[in-house]
C-alpha cells in the first residue's frame, strides 16, 4: 500500500496504490470516494458505479463526489 498526499494548499486527501495495481481514492477522513483499474482504464465512485474512462481520481478527492 503507497499513499500519495492530494494538496490544494492543503492536504485534501489520498490516493493509495493497491497491491494489484489498484488505485484508491480516499478523503482527509480516510473514506473511499472513488476506484481506478488501469486494466478496464474506468474510474468508479464509492458505489463502483463508472463515472469516466481514464484515472480521474484527483477530481474525485477534490470535488463533490
Amino acid at each position: 500500500m503507497i499513499n500519495e498526499i492530494v494538496k490544494d494548499g492543503k492536504v485534501i486527501g489520498y490516493i493509495e496504490t493497491r497491491a494489484d495495481g489498484k488505485l484508491v481514492a480516499k478523503d482527509t477522513r480516510y473514506r473511499i470516494r472513488g476506484h481506478y483499474d488501469p486494466k478496464t482504464n474506468e474510474t468508479r465512485d464509492f458505489t463502483y458505479k463508472v463515472v469516466g474512462h481514464g484515472n480521474l481520481l484527483v477530481s474525485m478527492v477534490a470535488g463533490p463526489y
